[in-house]
């Protein structure tokens, strides 16, 4: 056996494994860097599937309605105004000489807000935003049903009109759709009970007064304004990239609402006139002000 061993291996076994060494240290560095790098992956791929499990619904509808005082200061100041609407909107300046700052509002406002907001929801595996005519409560309610159906965490963003009453989804008088919702209807539906729904984000006017009915539908934390709410064109965009940043909801919220108003302030010196009533656009929260997406 010696001899037929010898023939096969003709050198010191002890000798080659002692200069072996150094590489068997390399093959098992290598072998667990592969296992490290393969868990990490493994990892990074979990916590990607988990900002996945989130949905985003959007609702913004203006209604062509607009306090009478912006009405007012765009029709005598049209040609400066457009300029400034031209320049954030990213619309032609020609088209909206001959439009009413209703018809731009409508035309441009909601549609380009939408696809801004998009943008900086990088979080979610659904995004669905409901404008212009989509933007009715009961494609609101079901796009929330739905999502929560698939076991989504829904985060709301609502852009509205409304008052101490009602919220106004689409309304379309000619048509006879009536978007006039009473914050009371919403309280007492019962398909809107016991939902999984992160945060609920809304420059609605007066929407101190609905903050707890989100609240009791599941809500995690929910915003509103004291009263009239001026703070509805820059202040949702910032929220939610910093909300994606992983800012605490109250912190995004803030950084929204100083972001805006830093500029109304510009836009009155420029027209020196007060237009914005900062007082009545303070934000209250009500349920945990620090819940945020990243940990």
């Amino acid at each position: 056996m010696s001899i037929v061993r010898d023939r096969f291996f003709p050198y010191n076994k002890e000798e080659t494994f002692n200069k072996m060494k150094p590489l068997y240290r390399y093959i098992i560095i290598a072998l667990l860097s592969l296992v490290l790098l393969l868990s990490f992956s493994l990892i990074k791929e979990s916590n990607k599937l988990e900002s996945q499990s989130r949905a985003l619904i959007i609702v913004i509808s203006n209604n062509q309605i607009l306090p009478q005082e912006i009405v007012s200061l765009y029709k005598n100041n049209k040609s400066l105004a457009d300029i400034l609407l031209s320049f954030i909107l990213s619309a032609p300046r020609q088209e909206l000489r001959e439009m009413t700052i209703q018809e731009i509002a409508v035309n441009y406002g909601e549609e380009y807000l939408a696809e801004r907001y998009k943008e900086k929801a990088i979080d979610y595996n659904e995004v669905v935003a409901l404008t212009g005519e989509q933007a009715t409560y009961d494609n609101f309610k079901n796009s929330l049903i739905e999502a929560g159906e698939r076991n989504e965490v829904v985060d709301l963003l609502l852009n509205m009109h409304g008052d101490e009453e009602t919220i106004l989804f689409y309304h379309d008088s000619g048509k006879e759709v009536s978007g006039i919702t009473e914050k009371e209807k919403i309280a007492e539906d019962l398909e809107l009970e016991n939902l999984n729904i992160g945060f609920v984000y809304q420059t609605i006017c007066y929407g101190k007064k609905d903050i707890d009915i989100w609240i009791q539908a599941g809500a995690k934390v929910a915003s509103g304004s004291q009263g009239v709410n001026y703070f509805v064109l820059f202040a949702p965009e910032v929220f939610l990239s910093n909300w994606a940043k992983g800012f605490t909801y109250k912190e995004a919220v803030e950084a929204g609402y100083s972001y805006e108003l830093k500029r109304f302030r510009i836009i009155e010196s420029i027209f020196s006139k007060d237009l914005f009533d900062s007082k009545s656009s303070e934000i209250f929260f009500i349920g945990d002000e620090n819940y945020k997406i990243k940990e």
